[in-house]
């Protein structure tokens, strides 16, 4: 079976693969107008992840955040997972904010179509991030003829870039139910999942029990959606959400800058003023870039052989003083920079 991205809601006859992941789409398939898939307002915590130049790629759904590390844990498809690193969260009030993906767990096997999820982890998060609770307990509710809602940001007209910007519901109904995945019918006229669905909720009684994972056609008739049960993988969830996170000096730096406007400007300006003089320059240069690659154990002395013959002057103060001094202590204290005195 190929694999499929997440909800474009489109009527075609093709099949369709992991668009936005690296494959192909059935060239063949006829283009129509959107099927049935409504804009959605209320599923605000499943966002869209993006490439390293931000372009779309597929869909995850925010299920925890910690307000005080600005984190936020994402949960998509494996088959997603690699190809992204940013991600569009989401405030319960509206607003977006884009931010990168600094750790991404996978739990994958290419010939167990029941093994195809990822959890992503997000900085520099809002600590209004909204998000989508998964069930309380192992039961997920899911079985033949239940109905389930499924939210994404596919395309909802084959080859059109621009309807991926909006994210859209499709309710469904279970057609079969397994121990690691389940499936519905991608009927005309109901909404489907299709192109950039791929890593897509499914949601039941206001909880995220699955992702999109695969398929065949958009909205063709007699064509089945299909997506991981995620009572399944729960194991495997729950002990990444659970995982500490501890942050590397750059990952605490670009945390803190996020949130602390004034922090950020510090860093911009006295970049700018070091740059701008001579001993500062050569000093930075020297100790950031120079001793970065020796050893640890020759890193000391790396660094006192930079100071000789600079002067250690204000505006080289200054820089050292707001990447070391003001935040991040704890995760800078290695860094070169930070061991000149």
């Amino acid at each position: 079976m190929r694999q499929f991205a997440v909800i474009g809601f489109v009527s075609v006859s093709g099949l369709v693969s992991a668009a936005g992941c690296g494959s192909t789409i059935d060239a063949t398939s006829a283009e129509e107008s959107i099927v049935n898939g409504s804009t959605d307002t209320t599923h605000l915590g499943v966002v869209k992840l993006l490439n390293a130049r931000g372009e779309y790629r597929c869909t995850g759904t925010v299920v925890k955040r910690d307000g005080a590390k600005q984190l936020a844990w994402i949960v998509t498809s494996a088959t997603c997972a690699g190809a992204v690193s940013k991600v569009d969260l989401v405030t319960t009030a509206g607003a977006t904010s884009r931010t990168d993906i600094i750790r991404t767990h996978i739990h994958s096997n290419p010939s167990d179509t029941g093994q195809d999820v990822a959890v992503l982890v997000a900085n520099g998060a809002p600590t209004t991030t909204a998000i989508v609770l998964l069930p309380t307990s192992t039961d997920d509710d899911i079985g033949a003829l239940r109905s389930i809602t499924l939210v994404g940001f596919g395309v909802s007209v084959r080859g059109d870039a621009t309807t991926d910007e909006v994210r859209r519901f499709a309710n469904k109904t279970v057609l079969t139910a397994g121990s690691k995945t389940f499936n519905w019918t991608q009927a005309p006229g109901t909404g489907a999942a299709c192109d950039g669905d791929l890593g897509g909720a499914v949601i039941r009684n206001s909880k995220l029990v699955g992702v999109i994972t695969g398929g065949a056609g958009c909205a063709g008739l007699g064509q089945q959606g299909l997506a991981q049960r995620l009572k399944f993988t729960r194991a495997f969830i729950d002990d990444k959400l659970n995982d500490t996170i501890t942050f590397t000096c750059g990952e605490c730096r670009a945390s803190e800058s996020r949130v602390n406007p004034a922090y950020s400007r510090a860093l911009d300006s006295t970049a700018i003023a070091c740059n701008n003089d001579r001993d500062c320059m050569l000093y930075t240069r020297c100790s950031d870039v120079t001793c970065a690659t020796v050893a640890p154990a020759e890193r000391n002395r790396c660094v006192d052989q930079c100071t000789q013959g600079f002067r250690y002057d204000l505006e080289f103060e200054n820089y050292q003083n707001a990447r070391c001094a003001q935040h991040c202590q704890v995760e800078c204290t290695n860094e070169t920079l930070c061991l000149i005195d």
